[in-house]
């Protein structure tokens, strides 16, 4: 078996997917090699299909481009798999990548859901579709105590802390934590958002961000929010969970959220919204849920999650459908089908 996956993302959802998977077949992560190569594959798996155009929407001339090559590789044998990560691109200008969608999933050979509800609101006749749910990461080190890492951030021992991790994408999430976190009757109860101000560009404004750094440290110095400003490295990722009790997800739109299983990696309570994907894997774990639109929802949720005494116990049994090597193993079986 010969696989070509297309994405050069750094993303541990596919380094750890390949590294496993090249243990049992030949396998190749390029985006280049979509466009370019003349090598045969058995497979050609697509992540997202705008990375193939640099994370931007195509042209109609590129996307039709895409086409011919999308029917060049199915000339030459290969079966094309796409994984639904997102209905659309998490992206202001999402609906100008509709047609790069509509046609990749429309045309592939097999879909790949990372949940129940993406194959039942999107799953036709027209191709293969099989759920193979999104694996808890397995390559983040969890060496620091919930002590060593809250020394390391300034966060005082007794704080009730929430964990917001990743980018703040839109104004509707900022609001929900910012107005859920104000109303939480909460003793001791504490903010921590890393990558708040990464979606931000200061480059045009190096003095703003400046005051807007010092302003942010005197904040997690004398009062109960730490608001960072950059990607958090591989390696200090667990600081940030290891210091948290609980973990609150403020997508409101996403099919799905690595966060989630990020958490899980870290065996961490999760609060999160009742939608997409995301709904079934807090059933599964008994996590509480909320409505976005309603404020109270949120509350309520977040209230129940940290008045549980032990918020890192988190099955291990519930853990094994989302672990590495099953998915690993529905990948296999996939591949297998589609090529015999």
């Amino acid at each position: 078996m010969k696989v070509l996956l297309t994405s050069n993302a750094n993303n541990p959802y596919i380094t750890e997917l390949v590294k496993e998977l090249s243990k049992v077949m030949e396998i190749k992560n390029s985006v280049t090699d979509f466009w370019e190569s003349d090598e045969i594959f058995d497979v050609v798996h697509i992540q997202w299909p705008e990375e193939l155009f640099k994370w931007l929407a195509p042209s109609d001339e590129q996307l039709n481009h895409f086409k011919v090559r999308f029917e060049t590789w199915k000339g030459r044998g290969s079966k094309i798999v796409i994984t639904r990560h997102n209905e659309l691109p998490n992206k202001e200008d999402a609906l100008s990548f509709k047609s790069l969608y509509d046609f990749s999933y429309a045309t592939a050979d097999a879909v790949i859901h990372l949940g129940r509800y993406s194959f039942e609101r999107f799953a036709d006749n027209r191709t293969i579709n099989e759920v193979i749910p999104h694996h808890v990461y397995t390559s983040y080190p969890n060496l620091v105590s919930r002590s060593e890492a809250r020394s390391k951030l300034g966060i005082p021992e007794k704080a009730k802390v929430i964990l917001c991790f990743g980018m703040i994408r839109t104004k509707d999430e900022k609001k929900l934590i910012f107005k859920a976190f104000s109303k939480l009757n909460i003793t001791n109860k504490y903010l921590l958002i890393p990558g708040f101000f990464e979606r931000y560009s200061f480059k045009k404004l190096p003095l703003k961000k400046t005051v807007i750094r010092l302003k942010h440290y005197f904040k997690s110095v004398f009062s109960n929010q730490w608001l960072g400003f950059k990607f958090v490295p591989h390696n200090e990722v667990q600081f940030f969970f290891n210091a948290a009790d609980v973990v609150l997800i403020p997508r409101l739109e996403n099919l799905t959220s690595g966060v989630v299983y990020l958490s899980l990696a870290f065996n961490k309570y999760v609060v999160g919204p009742e939608n997409g994907n995301i709904t079934e894997v807090l059933d599964k774990f008994g996590f509480p849920k909320f409505n976005g639109a309603d404020e109270l929802s949120v509350i309520t949720a977040l209230e129940k999650a940290l008045s549980i005494e032990e918020c890192g116990k988190v099955s291990e049994a519930a853990k094994e459908q989302f672990s590495l090597s099953h998915s690993v193993k529905l990948h296999v079986d996939l591949y297998t089908t589609i090529t015999q």
